[in-house]
């Protein structure tokens, strides 16, 4: 299942206080689908990727290498890309999830 990328744009969209719709208008997409990304039950295009990450003021870097893992890239390969980043980001995300 498909949840990293998902992980990190809900966080994202929380943050921004967010509904599911108001993102899909920002980002010219259905509220449905950023449910079903959010959940790992969709992957999404770089051009869709990049919209969505832009409306939520993240990390491109850090999104596309969370895309790449939830595609089967080694984490080690994908964490590259993403830099510092990366190793930061995903502390804060376990952190929310044992929280939850």
């Amino acid at each position: 299942m498909k949840k990293r990328l998902g992980e990190y744009l809900r966080g994202l969209r929380q943050r921004k206080n967010l509904s599911t719709r108001q993102l899909a208008a920002q980002a010219g997409c259905s509220a449905s689908f950023i449910t079903r990304l959010e959940s790992g039950e969709r992957g999404t295009s770089l051009h869709r990727l990049w919209e969505l990450v832009n409306a939520l003021d993240g990390d491109f870097l850090y999104a596309l290498a969370a895309l790449c893992v939830d595609e089967g890239v080694p984490e080690e390969v994908a964490a590259s890309v993403a830099g510092k980043e990366w190793e930061a980001t995903n502390k804060a995300l376990e952190t929310r999830i044992e929280e939850t």
